[in-house]
């Protein structure tokens, strides 16, 4: 039977001259015992097949959002153009407005709604816009949320009841960076409600922005136009959405339309085109730096919400890695334990402190052993009472393999409140949380990266330690016999939509009575870099047998 002995080898050889000088003295009679190594253990080994796909891309989950900006100046109606400020009209400048029946605004919503299949994964929102910004599509919202309606009917409804109050709904100003404010803390209050979901679901925002002309403000008696650096500031700042909630926004992108119109200058009998270029250049700036589209609606044209690019949420996941992890052993420095539950204890611990070996959970409260011993500062694995509110042992959300409850626990007793059980990776190190507790790893964000780590100095970082099953805090290189274990992986087929693969681990310790295996594959969107994916399995092994994982034994 393949076998570890755990023995130290650096040996200085002054301690053995003056030994060799003892027995040198001994009488002959004195028999002389033969040294034992300080740790010496038989294991059997076992080995892992796992046969899986990356998630199809069409069973990703995600939620598609159309927001729709709408500017509502008065520059779509008939005016007299005053194009200094001094609140005297311009001679002659009377206007016929881009807009005046609303057709041009209203009537393509209508359009692209019907171009829109019927799915209760797609939302929509309005925001008016004109001296303030207003969102008035509230009241229609999906029953998990309070910001957007899935519900195409009721929504065209709205439209159209918008459409009809064109005439007395236009008026003031155009302020962008009060529409694109109105926006972010739309989507803010969006997010917040979808953190409150049992299921963790993220969303593409993609913003249609129209207006008719460059951004004019009030100040005081003056007429002020808002500066390409504001605009932009404004923009990053919705941008800023998606770095900071990763898990719930897939992107946001802002789509921008130009429309204008021409008309006759009334003294001089000579047409004027009506465009301006500050407003094409803020509109185009507002797109390019968040990865939208500009396009113009000139002379008359309808707006065209159908001519701008929707988003793919069909994007294929790529594998980031893979652990196979035996939760029936535990290094302790330089030597194995037995573990039989898995729970992160192990049976000699255990025997120690009236906990079972037997089951993960002795007390039967919802809370691990392990978590319990984490709570109480490894004083007992059954004493910590539980006080969860909402969260619930039964639940999940993160697929980490720790329930919501004892996330909640560890984050307030621990951590300070930064462990999310809605993430199974709280400090994006790419180890679950689980894991990273069950090695003593830091689970908080803004700290140093653990992972990257090497405590023992034999120049495997932990991460690599924790995926060959070597011990984090021993030095690999004085345990004779130690044999890492071996991942060897091909692809078995490569299409559009997933990958699928072969996989074999060998030279896994086996557990003292039986192994139980779990395997977590990593994934992450191909294109957006921090949308990240874990699925687990785990199973029961003896007596040196190979065992099999097929994808459909993953969550």
């Amino acid at each position: 039977m393949p076998g570890v002995i755990l023995q130290t080898k650096r040996i200085s050889i002054w301690p053995l001259f003056f030994l060799a000088l003892f027995f040198f003295g001994c009488k002959n009679s004195e028999q002389l015992k033969e040294l034992e190594p300080l740790r010496v253990h038989d294991y059997g080994k076992t080995k892992v097949d796992v046969n899986f796909c990356t998630t199809p891309a069409n069973q990703v989950k995600t939620y598609l959002k159309f927001i729709f900006v709408l500017d509502k100046s008065g520059s779509n109606q008939r005016r007299i153009l005053d194009i200094t400020g001094d609140g005297v009209p311009d001679s002659g400048a009377e206007v016929i407005g881009t807009d005046p029946e609303g057709s041009r605004r209203y009537a393509p919503i209508v359009g692209f709604l019907e171009s829109i299949p019927e799915d209760d994964s797609i939302f929509y929102s309005l925001v008016d816009f004109s001296t303030a910004a207003s969102v008035v599509s509230a009241g229609l919202s999906h029953p998990s949320y309070s910001t957007f309606s899935n519900n195409k009917a009721a929504f065209a409804d709205l439209i159209n009841t918008q459409w009809s109050n064109t005439a007395t709904g236009d008026s003031g100003a155009t302020n962008y960076t009060a529409a694109v404010a109105a926006v972010k803390a739309w989507i803010q209050s969006d997010i917040t409600a979808a953190k409150t979901a049992a299921e963790i679901i993220s969303s593409y925002y993609v913003i249609f922005f129209v207006s008719d002309g460059a951004p004019w403000i009030p100040s005081g008696a003056l007429t002020i136009q808002q500066t390409l650096p504001e605009i932009q500031y404004s923009i990053d700042s919705l941008k800023s959405l998606t770095e900071s909630n990763p898990e719930w926004i897939d992107s946001v992108q802002v789509h921008t339309g130009y429309y204008f119109s021409p008309y006759i200058d009334l003294v001089t009998g000579l047409p004027v085109t009506g465009d301006d270029p500050d407003a094409r250049l803020r509109l185009s700036d507002m797109a390019a730096r968040s990865s939208g589209e500009f396009l113009e609606f000139a002379s008359g044209q309808q707006i065209d919400f159908t001519k701008f690019s929707i988003p793919e949420r069909n994007l294929k996941n790529s594998l980031k890695d893979i652990l196979v992890i035996n939760r029936s052993t535990l290094w302790d420095k330089g030597e194995i334990f037995a573990d039989s539950d898995g729970d992160g204890l192990s049976d000699q611990w255990e025997g120690l402190h009236s906990s079972s070996s037997a089951t993960g959970d002795s007390d039967a409260d919802g809370l691990s052993d392990f978590v319990e011993y984490r709570l109480t500062n490894g004083v007992s694995a059954t004493s910590r009472s539980r006080s969860c509110g909402v969260h619930l042992t039964t639940n999940d959300a993160d697929g980490d393999t720790l329930n919501d409850c004892e996330e909640y626990m560890l984050q307030t007793a621990l951590f300070g409140g930064v462990v999310t059980y809605q993430s199974f990776d709280s400090n994006n190190d790419w180890i679950p949380d689980d894991i990273a507790l069950r090695y003593n790893l830091s689970v908080i964000s803004n700290v140093t990266d653990e992972a990257k780590g090497d405590q023992d100095f034999d120049r495997l970082d932990n991460y690599e330690e924790i995926k060959l099953n070597t011990p984090l805090n021993f030095d690999n290189h004085d345990i004779y016999g130690l044999v890492p274990m071996n991942y060897s992986i091909s692809v078995v087929s490569d299409g559009p939509l997933q990958t699928c693969y072969s996989l074999d681990v060998g030279d896994i310790i086996e557990g003292q009575d039986q192994s139980l295996i779990r395997v977590y594959i990593f994934e992450q969107t191909s294109i957006i870099r921090n949308k990240k994916f874990i699925r687990v399995s785990e199973k029961a092994v003896r007596n040196g047998n190979t065992v099999v994982f097929n994808d459909e034994d993953f969550n």
